[in-house]
């Protein structure tokens, strides 16, 4: 008779109101050396079902034939296709009021780095 609290668990994460949204891992930096190359930033949040906005410099990103934006859960990317020297610079990516950001480097030349 007593008024006990019981939590039902489905096959969906539920949110823990008491565990603040945070990036498990943060997006990292690339280096890309070919102009036909494809460049993935990819990040994970501690939770699920979060819609995330990302950016290059400060203009919002959508999905196109340049950018494919994937959301699978806790893990969030973004697909660069064609990568060329104008997407060189900082990308973010905004959930719920807390960032991440990298920066997308793009070798001019192919060259052989000393080891």
């Amino acid at each position: 008779m007593g008024n006990k609290k019981s939590s039902i668990k489905t096959g969906e994460e539920i949110k823990d109101s008491s565990e603040p949204l945070k990036f498990k891992t943060d997006i990292s930096d690339i280096e890309v050396g070919s102009k036909t190359s494809t460049a993935t930033f990819l990040c994970e949040l501690n939770m699920s079902q979060i819609e995330v906005e990302w950016y290059y410099c400060s203009k919002r990103l959508h999905p196109s034939h340049k950018y494919a934006i994937i959301d699978d859960g806790f893990i969030h990317k973004l697909k660069i296709s064609n990568v060329s020297e104008n997407d060189e610079g900082k990308y973010s990516v905004i959930a719920k009021g807390i960032r991440s950001e990298a920066k997308l480097y793009v070798e001019a030349h192919c060259k052989s780095k000393d080891l």
